[in-house]
C-alpha cells in the first residue's frame, strides 16, 4: 500500500542528478533492452540547427514504429525556468497551533528525526494523524482516524467521485491555494484508489513522475473513503526564459533516435511503461532517464500508439527518500524546466509514457 511505500521510500530512492551524460558503453548481448531500441524510423529524419542530437540511428536495429494518433499542439516560442525555494522548516508554537486548527487535528505533539535526517512533528489524536516535514511549503502525511482496510473494496469510487471527494476534504483544510487538476495516477496499480492534484504552472502541468509516491496524491480505504493525504508542494520562483522546440521537431527526433547528447539542463529523456493487467506490476523506466528509482528497466516493445501529446514542467521530488533541505538554493536539483511528453499504449496493451527535451539548447 502507497503509505506504507512512503515510510520505506529508501527503497525506491530518487536518483537526484539531473545532469545526465550519455556515454558509450560495451554493448549488451540483448540489444532490443538498449537505449537505441527505443526509437524508429518511421519518420525521415528532420534536421535541426536548435538542438545538438546523435547521429543517424544504427539501421541494424530493430526500432519500434510509433503511431501518432493525435494532433501535434502549439506550443510557445518560450517558457520560464523555475526554481524549487528550499523549504522554511517547522513552524514555531503558534504557527503549529494555526496548523493544527487548519488541518482539523487535535492531539499531542511530538519531534523526531525521520530516516531523511531531518526534524519531524509527529501530531497523534482522535480525528487522525499528521507527520509534518515543513510548514512553507507544507511538507506532510495526513493520515484520517478511516485508516482502517481489510483490503476488500466495499464501496468503489469512480473517478469523478474520488475527485469530488478528494476536492471537497482538500478544500475544507485550505490546501488547494494554487491552480490545479485532479487526476488518477497514470503508471500505477494505485489508479482505482487514488487520485493525484497536479499543479498548474503557468497552466502547464507539474510532471509527477513516480507511479507509487505522489507529490499530492489522496489516497482512499476499502470503504471508498479518504484515509491519507501526502502532500509534497514546491515553492518557487521564476528564472530565466528558454527557446521551446516544437512538438513536430521533438516528435522527429523522438522517432528517429536522435537522442540528445549534451548535458544542458533539460537535456534528459526516458520511456516509462506499465502493464495494467498485472496485478502487482510496477512501473519500469529505460534509461538513460531523468529519474530512477530501482524499478528496473523496460522490456522492448515492437511498436506503440502516441495519443497525447502536451508540455509539462519537470522537477525532482527532493522530498521523497532524502531531506528536502539536503540542496543549497543554487543547486541544479532545484531546476524545473519545460519537457515535451507523449503518452500512448504499447503494442502489447502496456501504458506508454514519454518525456523528452523541450528546450532548444543555445
Amino acid at each position: 500500500m502507497h503509505k506504507n511505500i512512503l515510510h520505506q521510500s529508501k527503497f525506491f530512492f530518487v536518483t537526484t542528478i539531473l545532469l545526465f551524460m550519455i556515454v558509450a558503453c560495451e554493448p549488451k548481448l540483448d540489444i532490443a533492452n538498449s537505449p537505441e531500441s527505443l526509437a524508429t524510423s518511421t519518420a525521415q529524419p528532420t534536421a535541426s540547427n536548435n538542438i545538438l542530437v546523435t547521429d543517424t540511428p544504427i539501421s541494424k536495429l530493430e526500432l519500434p514504429a510509433y503511431t501518432l494518433n493525435t494532433k501535434l499542439p502549439d506550443s510557445p516560442a518560450q517558457m520560464l525556468l523555475y526554481k524549487q525555494v528550499v523549504p522554511a522548516g517547522l513552524p514555531d508554537d503558534n504557527s503549529l497551533a494555526a496548523l493544527m486548527s487548519q488541518l482539523k487535528i487535535t492531539g499531542t505533539a511530538s519531534t523526531s528525526t525521520s530516516e531523511a535526517g531531518n526534524s519531524t512533528i509527529n501530531i497523534t489524536g482522535d480525528a487522525g494523524s499528521v507527520m509534518l516535514d515543513s510548514v512553507d511549503p507544507l511538507i506532510m502525511v495526513l493520515n484520517t482516524s478511516q485508516i482502517a482496510d481489510n483490503g476488500t473494496p466495499t464501496k468503489t469510487l469512480s473517478p469523478d467521485e474520488r475527485i469530488q471527494t478528494a476536492e471537497t476534504f482538500l478544500k475544507a483544510r485550505n490546501l488547494l491555494d494554487f491552480p490545479y487538476i485532479m487526476e488518477p495516477p497514470r503508471l500505477s496499480r494505485d489508479r482505482e484508489r487514488a487520485i493525484r492534484v497536479v499543479p498548474l504552472i503557468d497552466g502547464y502541468p507539474l510532471y509527477d513522475y513516480d507511479p507509487l509516491n505522489g507529490r499530492l496524491l489522496v489516497w482512499f480505504n476499502s470503504a471508498g473513503e479518504v484515509s491519507s493525504v501526502f502532500w509534497r508542494p514546491l515553492k518557487i520562483i521564476a528564472g530565466d526564459s528558454v527557446n521551446i522546440q516544437p512538438a513536430s521537431t521533438a516528435w522527429n527526433q523522438f522517432v528517429n533516435g536522435n537522442t540528445p547528447k549534451t548535458n544542458g539542463m533539460g537535456q534528459c529523456w526516458q520511456i516509462m511503461t506499465f502493464d495494467p493487467n498485472e496485478p502487482n506490476a510496477t512501473a519500469q523506466i529505460t534509461s538513460p532517464s531523468c529519474v530512477s528509482w530501482g524499478a528496473g528497466e523496460s522490456r522492448p516493445y515492437t511498436a506503440a500508439t502516441i495519443n497525447e501529446v502536451k508540455l509539462v514542467y519537470f522537477a525532482q521530488d527532493l522530498s521523497l527518500g532524502m531531506s528536502p533541505f539536503a540542496f543549497p538554493a543554487d543547486s541544479p536539483a532545484r531546476d524545473i524546466f519545460p519537457m515535451w511528453q507523449f503518452s500512448g499504449v504499447t503494442s502489447d496493451g502496456r501504458d506508454l509514457v514519454v518525456l523528452w527535451t523541450a528546450i532548444i539548447e543555445p
